[in-house]
């Protein structure tokens, strides 16, 4: 990847320019700033020159679903004897609030030097910084068969409504992770014009980048005993959840 930025002997003479603006989130209600600058000047009749830029972004976000991850195919007979063939019954129903942290750092260096017409010196430097913490608040509900004690089809032969007792729980879990992304490159240049149909040019470089996970992910789960209700008979977009503590057995 070649990454081509303005030089000062791009820009001849003293520029600078800056930029700051604010970011609202309308699911965080957080406002996070962006703002970047650049000032270029060049020295001695133009032979030499100096550029630097800087940016800085700052953002959280927030975003919220709720899924199963698929639905099964099989047979279900119920404590009764009732027997249902061909349903589809559906794995799981988690509830997700997912927010993330993220910040860019930028900057660059450039350096130039003309001792003649002919002949151009160039340094440059560039640095990036990434860093990200993301969290995931789950309320995750795992359906199986043989805690099943009510059940209700539609025409299709899916599961729209279930309750669920011997035992069942709810599962609260958060999900961490940090990361810090880092790259930190330089490069030299030697442009000479020998003759008219003759050029020589020299370039150097040197780049690092590490990915830095700090304290890694995590997962902690809590289950929250208790009987549960899911209902998505009524055709809304999401299905309707109620809990009965008090009507947990032990299964």
């Amino acid at each position: 990847m070649n990454v081509t930025t303005f030089k000062p002997f791009d820009i001849p003479g003293f520029k600078a320019t800056a930029s700051v603006k604010a970011q609202y989130d309308e699911m965080t209600g957080d406002t996070k700033p962006r703002f970047s600058g650049l000032s270029s000047n060049t020295f001695d009749d133009d032979k030499f020159g100096v550029l630097v830029s800087f940016a800085r972004n700052e953002r959280k976000s927030r975003y919220d679903s709720a899924n199963t991850a698929y639905y099964r195919h099989t047979d279900l007979t119920m404590d009764d004897e009732t027997y249902y063939e061909d349903v589809y019954f559906p794995q799981n129903y988690d509830q997700i609030a997912q927010t993330e942290e993220r910040t860019r750092t930028g900057g660059t260096a450039v350096f130039q030097y003309q001792p003649s017409d002919s002949l151009t010196f160039t340094a440059d430097a560039l640095y990036s910084k990434y860093d990200v913490d993301y969290r995931q608040d789950i309320l995750a509900h795992w359906f199986t068969k043989r805690q099943l004690t009510d059940v209700e089809l539609d025409e299709n032969g899916t599961l729209v409504k279930l309750s669920m007792g011997k035992g069942s729980n709810s599962d609260v879990m958060v999900r961490q992770s940090s990361t810090s992304n880092e790259l930190i490159a330089f490069g030299f240049n030697a442009d000479w014009d020998v003759l008219d149909d003759l050029n020589l040019n020299f370039d150097l470089s040197y780049s690092e980048a590490e990915s830095d996970p700090k304290q890694g992910s995590t997962d902690t789960v809590a289950s929250r005993p208790g009987d549960y209700n899911y209902d998505l008979s009524s055709g809304a977009q999401l299905p309707e959840l109620t809990f009965d503590r008090s009507n947990s057995t032990a299964g």
